[in-house]
């Protein structure tokens, strides 16, 4: 049977604000684009309801442009072939435009026709609503397509106690950081989520995602623990995991070849 190859290899990376990108798989989208994947990021919205960092913004209405930017250089970074920035109103994509997002993820499936997708579990990351929606959306798209072409969808899972290392690494060294992220305490990342069936060392591309997290300043201030990761420090985030969620029986993907093997081996590429 022939195997897949990363070079070449098209994945479509769909998420809900500009942000999530860098920080749910930014590593593994570096590490797919070092290697000659081509890596399209879909972003749902603007992010236009989101924090405000007011040494970067703090006007409610410059924050859609500025995340737009910010999106941009994140993707730059992370070395992506193409981001798209969708128009959907941000905080609600549980019930807005339901059918208009379901039909732009369907016919960029089928246009672009990727062999994986990685989008939000059922958790959502932290159970953020608009991130369960966009996995909910990305999962009715790829269904519809089922019949038509091949695809690897997988969730992103944030193992449990990642984002508390984090937090603590940061509190013990700066002054007045605070302990949650955005609000929400460190310990509710990952909780409830499905088990990890792709793990992934990012390790070698540490400083593109960490470059890519902290373009996005208007949303990490500085009492965000995030403010203050460096490559030595970033090891909780170094390794992405995965939960493979719908694919061909047949097939397999670019991400299957960026596995960590099951006995440890700590290598950009698994070996065969």
């Amino acid at each position: 049977m022939t195997r897949p190859a990363v070079s070449g290899a098209r994945v479509l990376v769909v998420l809900a604000h500009p942000d999530d990108e860098s920080l749910a798989c930014g590593g593994t989208i570096a590490l797919l684009s070092r290697h000659g994947a081509h890596v399209r990021i879909v972003c749902a919205t603007h992010g236009e309801t989101g924090s405000m960092n007011p040494a970067v913004v703090t006007a409610r209405a410059d924050l859609a442009p500025t995340r737009a930017a910010e999106f941009a250089a994140a993707c730059r970074h992370l070395g992506a072939s193409d981001a798209d920035l969708l128009d959907f109103p941000d905080g609600s994509l549980s019930w807005a435009d339901v059918s208009r997002f379901e039909d732009t993820l369907e016919a960029i499936l089928r246009r672009w026709r990727p062999d994986a997708v990685i989008t939000f579990g059922r958790d959502g990351l932290y159970w953020h609503p608009d991130h369960i929606a966009v996995g909910e959306r990305v999962r009715t798209a790829v269904a519809r397509g089922a019949g038509e072409f091949a695809v690897a969808a997988y969730a992103v899972v944030m193992p449990p106690g990642a984002m508390s290392a984090v937090a603590t690494e940061a509190v013990q060294h700066r002054p007045g950081v605070a302990s949650a992220f955005w609000g929400v305490a460190p310990e509710v990342f990952g909780k409830g989520a499905l088990p990890a069936t792709r793990i992934i060392d990012v390790s070698p591309v540490i400083e593109a995602k960490l470059a890519a997290l902290q373009a996005h300043a208007s949303q990490i201030d500085a009492s965000n623990p995030l403010a203050y990761l460096t490559p030595a420090t970033a090891s909780p985030l170094a390794v992405e995991h995965f939960h493979l969620l719908e694919t061909s029986p047949a097939h397999r993907s670019a991400l299957d070849l960026l596995t960590v093997a099951p006995r440890g081996e700590r290598a950009g590429l698994a070996r065969y």
